[in-house]
């Protein structure tokens, strides 16, 4: 029987977009400092996240789906507790599988302790997996909350922006906020969700994304390889997954001064990222911009080695951008909107831009004109890094 087991929402690989680097630190951390054989994985993939199913819906008939839950609900709940407080009040604080809960995933998770006996410690990534909640307060499991975003806000935001929606956009943000109060703890990614939560009276750590394990060891080769060659001092990297709203608003708001403006004369931007190829439409072209689409790791440590810098456009958004992170680690220099790093303590070859495209012509033009170098005060800055997880998980076993 394991001490631990973590329920992740993406697999254990350190290939994929960031989420999937946040997922491989967590497990990584806990197997080197309780060793494998203390901790188990139930890995569920993005089918689980979605309440009581496994479909893939549209945008309008998740909406549509969701009205009928709420409305049904509400009519079963007016029978049972009769005055309208007594509704309100359920409907606040005990309604959540109705928006969070899956029920796959809560069968999944009783079938793996059955099979490999009762945890100390339960970590779970997403607040679909809080179906899971009941069981561990039955069991005297200690839950933690690992949450890679304040989910509410970052996957729903389209319902902020729909008058007819935001009611299930509030109710998805105070059911979030009673999943993570049930639990003992709340690790969080960023400095601003950490400092949310513990104003709100939660008991959240902040702990940031570092690179680990061969993530570490694959960037760490790409900056030695930097080192070697010379990097094209016109070329320059935007990465990240458009279907994210945040990242891929920011993408876009670029692209749009890119078509308005122009660049400046050589400079050569590449951008690459999951749903980035439906940025622009086929087949039009903007002078100096490449799209590439999701890039396999091969493909893409070629482009670290040639590229001059990385451009972080993204003016929105909870979480953290692992790829700061990342591309510290390779060796880059990052030129990022201020946004983002609200939420991490920035490496020292960050470079931090407002949303102003004088500014971001200027600053890219400046970096064309001398060669890529490397921070040497990288490693003091890795080192610096909280490191709260370990800490934690001790003292509940």
């Amino acid at each position: 029987m394991s001490k631990i087991l973590f329920i992740s929402r993406y697999p254990i690989t350190f290939e994929g977009h960031g989420g999937y680097h946040r997922t491989y630190q967590i497990y990584h951390e806990l197997c080197q400092a309780f060793g494998d054989d203390q901790v188990d994985i139930l890995a569920l993939n993005g089918n689980y996240l979605s309440p009581n199913d496994n479909k893939s819906h549209s945008t309008q008939s998740l909406y549509l789906r969701e009205i009928q839950d709420r409305l049904a609900l509400l009519f079963e709940i007016i029978k049972e507790k009769g005055s309208p407080y007594r509704v309100l009040k359920y409907l606040l604080t005990n309604a959540y599988p109705s928006l969070w809960s899956n029920q796959p995933a809560r069968s999944l998770y009783e079938n793996q302790i059955s099979q490999k006996g009762i945890p100390k410690v339960c970590l779970i990534e997403h607040p679909a997996f809080g179906s899971v909640l009941p069981i561990n307060q039955s069991l005297g499991i200690h839950t933690v909350a690992c949450f890679q975003n304040f989910e509410a806000f970052d996957q729903n935001i389209e319902y902020y922006d729909n008058t007819h929606t935001l009611p299930l956009f509030v109710l998805k943000f105070i059911q979030e906020l009673d999943i993570l109060k049930q639990c003992k703890a709340c690790i969080t990614i960023s400095k601003t969700e950490a400092g949310l939560l513990g104003g709100l009276g939660l008991n959240a750590v902040y702990h940031p994304y570092i690179p680990v394990g061969e993530i570490q060891e694959n960037f760490f080769k790409i900056r030695e390889e930097r080192k070697k060659n010379n990097p094209d001092p016109n070329m320059f990297l935007i990465i990240g997954t458009a279907t994210h709203k945040p990242t891929g608003d920011g993408i876009r708001w670029f692209l749009e001064q890119v078509t308005t403006h122009g660049l400046p004369e050589q400079i050569q931007i590449i951008i690459c990222g999951r749903g980035t190829e439906d940025l622009i439409r086929q087949p039009e072209q903007i002078p100096g911009i490449t799209v590439k689409g999701w890039v396999e790791n091969i493909e893409l440590s070629e482009l670290l080695l040639r590229a001059n810098s990385v451009l972080v456009p993204q003016a929105t958004g909870f979480g953290a951008l692992t790829k700061i992170t990342d591309m510290a680690c390779a060796g880059l220099t990052i030129l990022t909107s201020t946004h983002p790093t609200y939420a991490i303590e920035i490496p020292p070859s960050s470079i931090t831009i407002e949303n102003d495209w004088n500014h971001w012509t200027r600053k890219i033009n400046e970096l064309s004109l001398i060669p890529s170098q490397e921070s040497t005060s990288y490693d003091e800055w890795y080192e610096s890094h909280p490191r709260n997880l370990i800490p934690l998980i001790e003292k509940l076993l």
